[in-house]
């Protein structure tokens, strides 16, 4: 098979081929890319970061390490293929944007997509195994499979130890390197765990940075302060911008309109630009591995019992708050495509194919919530500033922490028992403690103001309904409530809003960016 490239001085990250009969392949774009720490094979297991895709001339190859967490985007059909590790890069070279109904459905109830769903039903995330293969003809394969262990048999006392040691190894395995060393410590576990194995393998960082929070109290910087001054390690607390509805317009491009969350770590981002080269230790997996986040006790029995139906509508419950007010603000015609039934069906299947495993609930958050939110914070978002660090995605710990039966971490103390396992002369250093968030009254009121205006005035929307967004939002402006709605269905809403424009945009863009391709 022939290739035929068309260069046009592109510096984005992206291929896109396309079979044109007569057994050639056209190519626009880069034919070979890689980012992250592909090198060695340690590097690989312990850092678990790259992306990267190949053609051959008769193959292209897309790797996601480990097991699809590294963002990366695709289109395919028999004729042709699309891959890019920033989605609007795929958008916008589709001819026919489509929306996934079910997905979109899902997205409103948990704030994070399910496998490899993202907004638009013909461009699809990287699967679990990490890699896909695409031939002119033939279309996209899924190669590999993805960790599915058996149940470790071992008892409590002796799994502390055994993560406190495989959890050691990580973290030295990812120490050595070029540049300096920065670790983003909030009050809780997940980062102090890294901290105090770096510091306890003399490679103590050279400064740790907390970002200040302003939905909640700010517990994360006077605890991150404690424990800086206790080894004496600089410490930096970021502002968050004060812009809320700006930031998020940034954030949803940054994180692949793939996530809800994550606004606090526009502060982080903009602290790391100032650090080129750095290397961040992040603590992505360690709460819902080993803490037993979102681990639910009801849940997790309707769960082993077949009871799929029962387990999504608690988790749906769990992620919109036990209502479904979001759909008010959406137009009449895509109120029952976006339904809640809709909804539970999507989360039915993604629960079924974790059925079988030692600890399916986690499982389930780990390769749906991890894998594809809280991952666009780290291998979006950080690695656009910064060389990520990832030791809880070691591959040895993960398969070694999802064999582990849930009754050992549903108690939710199972990490803390290892850190003071693994570091009983730091123990005395206290946890984030539960406070009640400070009144904000007039940065809500302006955020009121500023999504009221920035939906009514900003570009067409077919999907939201933006007279009655506008109105709420003057509304809250004017009384001084928090918000319309809950606090995340109100950022979904607007995200939902964001995705309808990036939708408009490429459908605008499409043709003029072909005829210039092809000329």
């Amino acid at each position: 098979m022939r290739s035929r490239s068309t260069n046009l001085g592109f510096t984005r990250s992206f291929m896109h081929l396309r079979s044109t009969g007569d057994d050639v392949v056209e190519v626009i774009g880069s034919e070979n890319f890689s980012r992250g720490n592909r090198g060695t094979s340690k590097a690989i297991e312990s850092n678990g970061y790259f992306v990267a895709w190949n053609w051959d001339g008769r193959r292209a190859e897309v790797v996601s390490e480990p097991w699809g967490f590294a963002p990366v985007f695709y289109h395919s059909s028999k004729q042709e293929f699309i891959v890019s590790d920033r989605i609007s890069e795929v958008l916008a070279r589709l001819r026919d944007p489509e929306y996934d109904m079910n997905a979109i459905a899902a997205f409103l109830r948990l704030g994070f997509f399910l496998g490899d769903d993202t907004p638009w039903r013909n461009i699809r995330a990287i699967p679990r195994t990490g890699r896909v293969e695409w031939r002119a003809g033939e279309g996209v394969r899924i190669v590999g499979s993805a960790p599915k262990p058996e149940t470790c048999v071992i008892d409590r006392r002796q799994a502390i130890a055994r993560y406190a040691e495989l959890f050691r190894s990580a973290v030295a395995a990812g120490v050595d390197g070029p540049g300096p060393v920065a670790v983003p410590l909030s009050g809780g576990r997940d980062s102090r765990h890294i901290l105090f194995e770096l510091v306890s393998q003399g490679r103590s960082p050279d400064f740790c940075l907390t970002a200040e929070h302003l939905e909640r109290a700010n517990e994360d910087a006077r605890v991150a302060r404690i424990i800086c001054t206790e080894f004496g390690i600089p410490h930096r607390v970021l502002r968050q911008p004060r812009r809320r509805v700006q930031a998020e317009r940034w954030k949803a491009d940054a994180t692949n309109y793939c996530a809800d969350e994550h606004i606090w770590a526009t502060a982080v981002v903009r602290g790391l630009d100032l650090e080129p080269g750095c290397r961040v230790f992040d603590g992505i997996g360690g709460g819902v591995l080993s803490a037993g986040s979102f681990l639910d006790p009801t849940q997790l029995a309707s769960y082993r019992r077949g009871d799929l139906t029962a387990t999504a509508s608690a988790i749906c419950s769990r992620w919109s708050g036990g209502n479904d007010s979001v759909m008010k603000y959406v137009k009449p015609k895509w109120r029952e495509p976006f339904g809640r039934n809709v909804a539970l069906q999507r989360i039915v299947a993604a629960l079924e194919e974790h059925a079988d495993v030692a600890n399916p609930l986690t499982a389930f958050y780990f390769w749906n919530r991890t894998r594809r939110e809280i991952a666009e914070y780290t291998f979006s978002m950080l690695s656009s500033v910064a060389v990520p660090v990832a030791p809880y995605l070691n591959k040895t710990l993960v398969q070694f922490l999802l064999s582990l039966p849930a009754e050992m971490v549903v108690d939710k103390r199972f990490h803390d028992e290892t850190i003071h396992h693994a570091f009983p002369h730091w123990r005395h250093i206290a946890f984030e403690r539960r406070v009640a968030a400070p009144r904000r009254t007039f940065y809500w009121r302006r955020t009121s103001l500023e999504l009221a205006a920035s939906v009514a005035l900003g570009r067409p929307d077919p999907l939201t309904a933006r007279r009655s967004i506008a109105m709420q939002g003057l509304k809250a402006m004017l009384t001084g409530r928090q918000w319309f709605l809950s606090y995340p269905l109100a950022w979904r809403l607007y995200w939902l809003h964001r995705v309808s424009v990036a939708t408009a945009d490429a459908n605008l863009g499409v043709r003029g960016r072909f005829r210039r391709e092809v000329a």
